[in-house]
Order: C-alpha cells, then structure tokens, then sequence
C-alpha cells in the first residue's frame, strides 16, 4: 500500500514537473506574443483612438500631430505643426500648461493633465484635456509625449438631468420568463409567466405561500420541500445568488421540473430574493435519457488509469504498466520490442509525427490523439513523452474520450447560454476598480457597438454613455457606487460606437469589497431594453394620441362589448347618428337597430373581428337619413381572443352626392376624349406615355397598346426628342410652356408635322404631363403656300425695281454725264462746274447700280450662290474683315434656296455692323450628307441670346430670317453671350441642282 501511494506521489510530480517545464516555454511565447500585440495596440490607438496625439522637443518645438487633430481643430498636421502658438486664446506655453510641462521635462515625471481653451480654424472655441509624459534618456528629458481630449461636449453638457426612479415592476411583468419575488421565505409578488405555468387564475392565489406549498411534499433527493427550500434560500440570503433544478406543481398537480435562480436584491428598504424560474421538464427527459447512454459507455472505461510506455531510440518500446494493456488491449509481452507506431494510423503519424527530434532536446511534448487498441478501436488519448535522466524516453497516456465528450457539451453549453443571452440582449462584464479595467461579453461588446480592441476603462464606458446622461452617470458611479456601496442598478441611455445609434441599457452589478470595505471588483449585467423603452414611450404617446383622437375627431367612433351593446362614443358620432352621447350609450345595436344589414355587420365583427358597412342610414331616433361608411373592428385580448370591439364611422352623404356627379361628368369627359381627333396623352415623370386616346390610331396607325409604357421617341421624329423631352422636364419642375411644333412619324414611316399645347397635372396622385396634339399638315401646306408667294411676290418686285432702275434711270444718267462731257467751255468756272458735274453723276450711276444689285443681284441668278457672296464680301471689305470659305465653287441648289441663302447672309453681316462692334467675320459655306450648311461667325461684344428676338435691322430682324427658313424646310441654331461674339448655323437638306 505505502509503495502504491508513492508510486502515485512520484507520478503526480512528474506531471507537475512536466506543466512547470511546458508553462516556462508557454509563457516565453506568450511574451513575445504580448510584445507584438502591443505594438498592434498601439497602432490601432493612434489610428483608430478619438484622442489626437502629439510630441514636442524640451524647447517646446512642435514635431508630431496625429491625423486626429483636423477633427478637432479643423487643421491637417502640418498646418497645426505650423500654427499651434496661434491656436490658444492664450497662449499655450502661458499659465498651468507651461508649468506643468516645464516641471515634467526637469523632474522627468508625469504631471497631472491640465485643460486649455483652443481656437478652432472655423473660429469656434474647443476645449480640451492635456495628458503629458516626458520621454527620459541618460537621466534628461529629450521629447514629451502628449494628447488631447476633446471635452467641448463636457463642459458644455450643463449640470446633467436627475436621477430616474427604479421601476422595478415594469422590469420583469412583460418577462417571457416566471418571475417571483421572496420576502422572509414567502412569495408577495409574480408575474403573468409565473401565473400562466402554474395554470393559476390569478397571483393573489400564489401570495403569502411558502415555495413548498407548490411543491410535493419531498424533492428527488428525499429531502422535504419545506426543508429544503428553507436551504436554498438562505444560501440565496447568504452569498447573493443561487442556482438549482426544483420539482414544482402546478395547480391540476403536474409536475415542473425548474431551474430556479435566487438573487438577493434590495426592494423597498428590504431584503429580498429575485426568482426566475425556467421550465427545463424536456430538458431533463432528455439529459436523463442522455446519461443513462453515458454510463453505458463510461463503463468500458471506469478502471482505466493513466498507461506509461518507456522506449529507446526509435520508439521501441522496453516496459508497459497494466494500464496502458488495459487502455490498448495488449498483453504486456504483446507491447515490449515493439515500436510504439503500432498503437497509431500510419497516414496520422505521417501528418502528426512523434518528434522524438524535440523529445531528445529535451522538450516535452503534449499531444492529444487517437489510440488504435489491439481489437481495431479508437480512443482518444492526451499523449505526453519526454526524456528521462537516463537518456529513455517515457510516454504518459490518459484516457481523455470522457473530457472530449465533456468539451463538446461544454461548447454546446457555452453556445445555448450565449443564444439565451443574444436572444434576451444580455451581456455580462467584470469591472477591476483598482486597475480601472474591464471585461465584457461577446454580447455586451455587440450592445456596446465596440469589439476587443477598444480600451476599457473608466473614461471608454463614459464615452459610451450619451452625452446628457454622462455626467449623470459620473455621479451614480461616484456617489451611489463607491461611496453608498450600493448595489448598480440603473437604466441609462448610450450611443453605440460603431454606427452611434442611441440604445436604452439597464445596468445591474454585485460589488465585491476588500479587508477595508473598498471596492475592488464589480460584476453584473447589462441588458439593451430599448425595444421595451421606445414600447412604453409609444404606448404612452399612443394612449394620448388616441384621447385626442376619440374626442376631436370629426369622424365617429364608438366602442361595443360582445353583447352589441354601446359602452362609449364620442359627440361626432353621435351628431352624425342624429342623437346625443348620453341616450346613446346602452344602446343595444343588436337588438334596437331596424337596418339588418348593419345588424349582420355587428355580428360579423364579434365573430370574426371585420366588418364593412356602406349604404343610408336612417336614424332610429330621429327622420334623419346619412349616407354613412362604418368600419368595425374586434378588439383582441392578449390570447388573440375578440373581448369587445369599436367603430368607426363617417358621414360621407356630400361625396356620394358629389361622386354621383362626378361619375356622369366623367362619362361626359371620356367621350370627349376618346372622340376627340386630336390626340391626347399624358406623359409621367420617368417620360413614358401612360394613356393616349384613340385618335392615335386614326393619325399615326398605332395600336394603344403599342404606344402605352413606351417614350415618346417612338412616334417623334429624331431631332426634336431632347427638345420635346427637355420641355416635359421643365414642365414637370412647374414651369409654364408655350407650344411647339415638331415632326411625328406613323407606323408605316410617314413624317407628319403637329402641334403640341401641354400642362402640368395631377394624374394618380402623381405629376404628370397631359399634352393635346393637334395635326397641322394642311396648316402647314397652306402656311408654305403663302410662304412661297410672299418670296416670290417679293423676288418678283425687286426684279422689276431693278430692271426699271436699270433701263429707265441708268440711261437718263449716262445721257447726261456724256451732254455735260461735250460741253467744252474754256472758262475756269464753267470747268469747276463740269467737273463737279461730272463727279456727282458718275456717284449717282454707281449708287444706282448698287441698288438695282441690292434688291435683285445678277450675279446671284447668273453665277449662283458662292459667286452671289464673293460679289457682295468685295463691296464690304472697305468696311470689315470677311473671310470666307468654301469648295463649292459653281454647284447650283436652285434659285429658292440659294436666295434665302443670300438674303440671310446679308442680313446677318448687317446685323453685324450696326450692333457687333465687330473686327472680323467668318463664313463657312458647305455640302455634307445631302445638306447645305451655312455657319457665321463675328468676333463683336455679343448678347444676350434671350434678346436676339428684338433685334429687327431693317424692320425684319430675327423674324424675317426665321420666315425665311420655313419656306426651305431648313433648321437653324444661335449661339450667343455677351462679350463672346456671335455665331449662326442654318443646315437644309437640299439635292445638288
């Protein structure tokens, strides 16, 4: 027996010496692990922290500002490198700050921080909270070190708002879990939950009764249920908290199996114990049927100890205890000469080798793995081998298949319990007060907004904490905490790190003491309660919004119980009924309504809690007859069971009325419509036609339905698309529109000129465009007949001015210049006079000629258009640089087009020189893609384009020259500003003649 012990003494100090040897390697790289982590730490504080961090040498010279500093100051680094003695409305090497840094780089020791008044670079003041620290080397200070802390919300944040009253009743009464409370080991409160399981009527059966009163009288472990629960409880009064399976019995007697957690809570100036209970009565069926499956199992391992192998060079094995045979199944002499391979898979050792290398080197090393026994069977062992002093390697194997089944509960575990947390928004945190460090869940960090880089003190769970409850919170912690030593319990509002929503948390802490009554370590819980806080404020908000409602409303409402009969009703209703509030109520719709339909109504909505009534109403109390809309409702209890029910109703004889109008003018209207032979569409804010009449088939060919849904694009010819869908956008921002033509295209290709009139309507309940469009072809053809014969009227007479001028007064003219030239007086005065004579009539001829040119140039119908302008830029050019350019040379394009050509051209160069102030003109006269363009060009002082319509040279200005265009069929464009000159284009499509 004494060599048994101390065989199991040598064994326990070998494995400790083995953890010992293990921890020394373990901590080194933990230590190197810390190191690194660290420095991560660090970065992540400089790049991530809202703090702005910077350094200066010991003569005060600036050499480091963190990014940070532009959201705090509006500067970027550089700037506030350059600019830091600016930024203090005093400046900030005056006063406590100087001393305190100067103190710092002469004593080399931290100072207290100190707050200073900055000056944003918007001009606004910032408040922040300096933290210094000397950086010492051989004994001097070379550099500090320091941050800012934006305390601008603090000081500005007042004197915080009071302290919320505990409302500890509404905490658990809408718990989805039984909740109790024990005052002196009997029950004086619960919830509906504990109500519900224990199929009671109501909780004033569960008061004043001892927990064993609804227990059998003894619990599975033979001890009574009064006894017992006595025990439980006063371990609960004791240490604060206690957990447990309980059998309970609801009132028919079934038996609950609970698991019951006791917390000792202060409530009202008492003691108490805070009961939930949770219903684990499958659970249990199923842990016991789970464990039975266990021992089955256990069994074939229940003698199994610890098996040691030792072995020599390469494994092979030289002694084996009874344990490891018992373990593998082989006889001792089964096991010695052999390699210790024998007890694994190949393709295992092969990923997963021994490492005798590092056992040789002195290692230990731990590994957990899968032992093949001599009958073929796995079992999972924790494998530790190392050396011993005499150079043979020793190999310890512990049967770990119970601690494998043990993690995977555990992890099982571990997951329902944080599911049960996520579900209820729980989260648990341990607070170090002397550290000022704290932990917290997975939970709370996702409550938080925050994960596990974000530092945990003090000052981060402030930061957390919104701002007009910060300082609120500051004082409970303070005062209520640390000084009262009260236990923390307190709702507070946060804003969340990462995306700064506002959430409601209620806070709850234990705090542990030290031998000197100090706080040392709070635990506790914190559960997000802002679905339950936005509830209560919504139906508060509700409640007052429905009294409101009820009595202002213009519109009926009454309430009824299952009977039918009136319990209430506003004066609305009861001034549409006809009758008063007061001799309504009582009233019995069932049974004293003369109107079956509404009475079938009233017994639909308490059977089925819907119903619909529309039609006259006649008053059972008065002549009057309303056409009413009634819309009853069942009101459901919380068991979705209809309890009672409530109308609403409405008075809507004025729009039957109207509507009975409205239809027979809507039927008037729609005949217009689908008569009319214009064509009428409505265009919505994405430009697609969403109705059009049947005028479109009659004009266009199209089908409705082919156009519905589509762009207007479809049936408008190309060129005017931007225009027709740039008018659409403006009309639909409000602006007015006049009306314009444009070219439509039929199904079969034909071009169809049309007018549009549009305007901005309400379609749906939506903007939309209603254009009617109106066929113009014959318009058009009769407008491009009196076109032609003004043109031609007017070519006509300026042939015929001309053609006088020239044969009537051009002969006249020469005869008298060739008379005046025989004269052949030899008096110097008769000489002057000829002379003069002679000039005057030579001018005259040349003026003449100029005008008989003007209104009917030769050169134009004999040479063409090129020719036509070469002559007329020569008379010019005395006046203004022209530069002209073409290739056209002597193409033809027929006399019409080539004389608008030209008469436009002419009025554009006067237009020029009596508005322009012009020093050069370019004209450009080309053919491309079957068009003749025409592009003018000056360099003048330009103008405004809205005022190109009032300029009229001559008396015709822009209209003439737009009249002019029409009859060629031609498109023309101006482009204008001031003091950028002014450019034209005319494009006409025309064959070479």
């Amino acid at each position: 027996m004494k060599a048994k012990n101390e065989d199991q003494d040598l064994k326990n100090r070998i494995q400790e010496l083995q953890q010992e040897i293990q921890k020394m390697a373990e901590d080194k790289n933990q230590l190197k692990e810390i190191l690194n982590k660290k420095e991560v730490m660090l970065n992540n504080v400089l790049n991530h922290s809202t703090n702005v961090f910077y350094s200066h040498t010991a003569n005060h010279e600036i050499t480091y500002f963190s990014p940070q500093v532009y959201d705090v100051l509006g500067y970027k680094p550089e700037e506030a490198m350059m600019k830091w003695t600016e930024l203090a409305s005093d400046h900030p090497m005056n006063g406590e700050g100087y001393l305190k840094t100067i103190k710092a780089i002469e004593t080399g020791k931290v100072q207290e921080p100190y707050e200073l008044e900055l000056i944003h670079k918007k001009g606004n003041k910032v408040y922040v909270r300096i933290h210094e620290a000397p950086v010492v080397e051989n004994g001097k200070t070379t550099e500090m070190v320091g941050s800012l802390t934006d305390i601008t919300d603090e000081k500005l944040s007042g004197t915080g708002l009071k302290e919320s009253e505990e409302k500890f009743q509404l905490l658990f009464e809408k718990s989805q879990n039984p909740i109790l409370l024990i005052e002196d080991y009997y029950f004086i409160d619960c919830n509906k939950a504990a109500v519900d399981l224990l199929k009671y009527d109501s909780k004033e059966e569960i008061f004043k009764i001892h927990p064993s009163k609804l227990s059998p009288e003894y619990q599975p472990d033979g001890k009574l249920s009064y006894k017992k629960a006595q025990e439980m409880m006063d371990i609960a009064y004791k240490n604060g908290y206690h957990r447990f399976d309980w059998i309970h019995l609801d009132k028919n007697g079934k038996e609950l199996i609970m698991d019951v957690a006791l917390t000792r809570i202060p409530y009202n100036g008492k003691e108490m114990i805070f009961t939930i209970w949770r219903d684990i009565s499958k659970q249990k069926e199923f842990e016991k049927s789970l464990i039975e499956s266990e021992k089955k199992f256990s069994t074939l391992f229940e003698q199994a100890a610890d098996g040691i192998l030792v072995g020599i060079k390469g494994g092979e094995i030289i002694e084996a205890n009874q344990s490891i045979c018992n373990l593998s199944g082989y006889k001792k002499e089964e096991l010695i000469g052999k390699n210790i391979n024998m007890l694994f898979k190949p393709e295992v050792l092969s990923s997963t080798p021994l490492r005798y290398d590092l056992v040789k080197k002195g290692d230990t090393v731990l590994r957990e793995r899968e032992l093949i026994k001599k009958n073929g069977k796995v079992v999972f062992v924790e494998m530790k081998t190392k050396i011993l002093e005499d150079g043979r390697m020793q190999a310890l194997f512990r049967d770990i298949t119970k601690r494998k089944e043990a993690e995977e509960k555990l992890i099982i575990s571990r997951n329902q319990l944080q599911k049960a947390e996520r579900i209820a928004g729980l989260g648990n945190y341990f607070y170090n007060v002397k550290t000022d460090n704290w932990k917290s869940s997975d939970i709370l960090n996702t409550i938080y907004g925050i994960d596990e880089s974000y530092e945990k003190s003090f000052k981060s769970w402030l930061d957390i904490i919104h701002r007009d409850y910060r300082e609120e919170m500051m004082d409970y912690f303070s005062i209520n905490i640390l000084q009262n030593h009260e236990p923390f319990n307190k709702q507070y509002k946060i804003e969340r790190i990462s995306d700064g929503e506002e959430r409601w948390v209620h806070g709850y802490g234990e705090i542990e003491y030290d031998s000197d009554n100090n706080p040392i370590h709070i635990f506790g819980a914190i559960q997000d309660i802002t679905e339950r806080k936005l509830a209560e404020t919504a139906l508060m908000e509700s409640e007052e919004k429905y009294r409101n409602i009820f009595h202002g409303s213009p519109m009926g409402i009454f309430h009824y119980n299952m009977t039918g009969e009136l319990t209430d009703c506003n004066e609305s209703f009861a001034e549409i009924i006809g009758s008063s509030a007061k001799a309504l109520i009582g009233f019995n719709m069932l049974r004293d309504l003369k109107n079956n339909k509404l009475i079938n109504c009233v017994k639909e909505s308490i059977k089925s809690g819907k119903a619909y009534f529309e039609d006259w109403y006649q008053s059972v109390t008065t002549d009057k007859e309303t056409f009413v809309r009634v819309l009853f409702n069942g009101i459901k209890d919380e068991n979705n069971q209809i309890i009672s029910g409530i109308g609403l109703v409405e008075d809507i004889t004025k729009r039957k009325l109207a509507e009975i109008a409205l239809t027979e003018s809507e039927e008037k209207i729609l005949n217009i419509y689908h008569n009319s032979k214009d064509i009428i569409m409505i265009i919505d804010k994405e430009v697609k036609i969403i109705n059009i009449n049947k005028a479109l088939e009659d004009e266009l060919g199209y089908e409705i339905n082919e156009i519905i849904g589509k762009s207007p694009r479809k049936i408008i010819q190309k060129r005017y698309w931007d225009t027709v869908e740039s008018r659409i956008k403006k009309m639909l921002q409000g602006k007015k529109m006049p009306a314009q033509e444009f070219i439509m295209r039929s199904k079969n290709g034909l071009e169809i000129p049309f007018e549009g009139n549009s305007k901005l309507i309400n379609y749906e309940g939506n903007k939309a465009i209603l254009s009617v469009i109106r066929n113009i072809k014959e318009r058009k053809q009769f407008e491009q007949r009196i076109f032609d014969v003004m043109i031609e009227t007017e070519e006509k007479e300026r042939q015929r001015l001309a053609s006088d001028i020239h044969d009537e007064v051009g002969p006249l003219l020469s005869s008298l210049k060739m008379y005046i030239e025989m004269l052949n007086q030899n008096a110097d005065k008769q000489d002057f006079i000829k002379n003069k004579l002679q000039e005057l009539v030579k001018e005259t001829i040349t003026n003449v000629r100029e005008v008989s040119n003007a209104l009917s140039p030769n050169v134009l119908i004999e040479y063409g258009l090129v020719s036509a302008i070469n002559s007329y830029i020569n008379t010019q050019k005395e006046i203004i640089k022209i530069q002209f350019e073409s290739i056209l040379k002597d193409i033809r394009f027929g006399i019409k087009i080539e004389t608008v050509y030209y008469r436009i051209l002419k009025e554009l160069v006067n237009n020029t020189l009596k508005h322009a102030r012009a020093k050069k003109i370019t004209v450009q006269l080309l053919y491309e893609n079957k068009s003749l363009i025409l592009r003018y060009k000056d360099d003048g002082i330009g103008l405004n384009t809205k005022k190109l319509k009032e300029l009229k040279p001559e008396g015709l200005g822009l209209n003439n020259i737009k009249n002019r265009i029409k009859t060629i069929h031609g498109t023309y464009m101006i482009n204008s500003n001031k003091d950028e000159g002014f450019q034209f284009e005319l494009i006409t499509q025309v064959n070479i003649n």
